[in-house]
């Protein structure tokens, strides 16, 4: 995975790297934002005051060139439907600290091998606190 790419750092590189796992043999290798349409739209099924429930491309780009907590990422499975180019990846995040666990579930829509949209469930309590 490219790691010298804007928006990657140390604390949020494991993240992507198991977002492109998930992803390999669908999107091209390489940078998790290269495998993102620059229509795509991000949708957010949490419940935490001030986040928003939809960002575009640049927007996310944005929101993760700071995210603050060092985390770790593991427990992948990942479900894929050929015909409606669909991948459901589920997934657990942590901080490197212990301080931090969640549970995510990625609902993936590709086009022309590009993700075009991204909606994410995960426990709101885990992020707000």
């Amino acid at each position: 995975m490219t790691t010298n790419y804007p928006g990657y750092t140390q604390n949020n590189a494991a993240f992507f790297e198991i977002l492109m796992e998930g992803l390999k043999g669908e999107v091209p290798d390489g940078s998790f934002w290269d495998a993102v349409a620059d229509d795509a739209t991000f949708e957010f099924e949490y419940r935490i005051p001030g986040f928003p429930f939809q960002m575009s491309k640049a927007q996310y780009f944005e929101w993760f060139k700071t995210y603050p907590i060092a985390l770790r990422a593991d427990h992948l499975w990942v479900y894929k439907d050929s015909n409606k180019h669909t991948l459901i990846m589920e997934y657990e995040v942590h901080g490197r600290d212990g301080q931090y666990n969640n549970r995510f579930c990625s609902i993936v829509t590709l086009k022309n091998h590009q993700i075009s949209y991204w909606r994410d469930y995960g426990d709101s309590l885990q992020m707000a606190n």
